[in-house]
């Protein structure tokens, strides 16, 4: 749950899913998004290669409350060089990214100080 609103989420907590992410799908279902859960505690750097579709990061703190949003990351042509591609960070030291479709950070609200709990994985 991220403040009142609950979501459907897929966890990526191990290399070569956190690696695949969402690339290569088409989309993603209303309330739905992709948790990521890393080894050393903080995130890193997301980038947008293989993506089919736009996506807002919530960056998750690990006193569990939203540090901050990215939104509308776009997904980059076929034809972007490796080189060009942005990587999206977190301004602050996060512990999660949530990967939801572009415009549902705005759509429901989501914001800093949102608090956030898990259910089912160990974490907030």
């Amino acid at each position: 749950m991220i403040g009142d609103v609950r979501w459907a989420a897929e966890v990526a907590d191990a290399p070569n899913s956190r690696g695949k992410g969402l690339s290569r799908r088409a989309s993603l279902p209303e309330l739905t998004g992709m948790l990521f859960v890393f080894d050393s505690g903080r995130t890193t750097g997301f980038w947008m290669a293989g993506m089919e579709f736009a996506l807002d990061l919530v960056w998750i703190s690990a006193d569990c409350s939203v540090a901050e949003v990215t939104i509308n990351a776009p997904p980059v042509s076929a034809t972007t060089s490796v080189s060009e591609i942005p990587i999206y960070k977190s301004a602050v030291p996060t512990a999660y990214t949530f990967e939801v479709n572009a415009g549902e950070v705005e759509l429901y609200g989501i914001g800093p100080d949102d608090m956030v709990v898990f259910e089912g994985i160990s974490g907030c």
